[in-house]
Parts: C-alpha cells; structure tokens; sequence
C-alpha cells in the first residue's frame, strides 16, 4: 500500500484543476463533465502507475458504482456507492446515475477539483472563486520547492508562463514549466 500511496501523493501535486466544459442552464452555471475529470487526471496518474477503474455491480437487489484506484504494485483502493435509479428498468435512468456517480467517485478518488464545490450550481457563483484555469497553492508551493528559494528562476518561469505570480499560472502549463524548472536546477 505504501508504494501506492507514495504514487498517489507525487500524482495530486502534479494535476490540475478539471476544466468546467459543460454547462447547467437551470442554475446558470457551469460544471466539470467526467470528461473532463478523466482529461485532467489520467495522464497524471499513469505517469505514476496509477489507473482507475469503474464499473457497475449488482449485490443483494441494489447497484452500486465501483471506482477502483489501482497501482502497478498490485495495490488498490475502492469505493462501491450505491446507485439510485428512479426507475431501474429504463436504461437512461441508468445510465445517468451511473454518469453522476462516476464523475463524483472518480474526482474523490483522485481528490480532483474543478476549482471550487458548485454540486452543479446550486450555490451562488462568485466571479473571485473562478479560478479553476490557474494551478492550485498546493501545485504552488510545490514548483517553488523545486526551485529551492530560486527568486530569479521564478521570475523566469513567471514570465514564460506569461503570469505575475506561480498562483496565476495556467494548469496547461504546469508540466512544462516543472520541466523547465527541473532541467535548470540540475545545471546549477
């Protein structure tokens, strides 16, 4: 388990924010499809030897929705939910419950985010909170622990990322600006 967990930690420092695609025209608001929850996760996590897996399961007359975080040690971690279906014999009461339950599990799992809690809008939208193109403090703090107090490597990464500050870096960018960061602390 330890070496999953180590995986785990290194791939939630290194993910973005999921972008919020889709949008919910009764509470005028816009949400992250599990799309694009998988989009920002997955190459992340593969990087790391994680996958995850879901999948439906009948137990004692009930559903559930099986997420199964998986690592190449042969590790896991799982959580089965149960699926609540207004009517069980039409397949696209299904279907969408199954898609909700997916896109809500798979993001736990991860600890994925698309910038802040919106349960599909239904609490006021603050334009200050929509932040979810920009890196989180946690990704932050980890490139300026990269850098080792590097004031004039920031600065650069800062300017090529075409932002004031680390917090205002695009999460596209991130990955390239690690890499820039790594290939320059290894030269020093």
């Amino acid at each position: 388990m330890e070496e999953l967990i180590k995986a785990l930690v290194a791939a939630q420092s290194e993910m973005g924010h999921a972008i919020k695609s889709a949008s919910n025209s009764h509470f005028k608001s816009r949400y992250a499809t599990l799309d694009d929850i998988i989009e920002a996760a997955i190459p992340t996590l593969t990087k790391h030897g994680l996958a995850v897996s879901q999948y439906p399961e009948s137990f004692e007359g009930n559903t559930y929705c099986v997420t199964r975080l998986l690592h190449t040690s042969g590790n896991e971690i799982s959580t089965r939910v149960l699926l609540h279906i207004k009517d069980p014999s039409n397949m696209q009461d299904f279907g969408k419950a199954m898609t909700y339950t997916r896109r809500y599990t798979f993001a736990s799992i991860c600890c994925i985010t698309s910038g802040e809690d919106d349960n599909d809008g239904e609490v006021e939208q603050k334009p200050e909170m929509a932040k979810s193109e920009y890196i989180s403090q946690a990704q932050a703090n980890f490139l300026r622990s990269l850098m080792k107090g590097n004031k004039e490597l920031e600065a650069a990464v800062c300017k090529a990322g075409a932002c004031e500050r680390l917090e205002e870096l695009h999460w596209k960018k991130k990955q390239s600006a690690q890499a820039y960061i790594e290939t320059k602390m290894a030269q020093q």
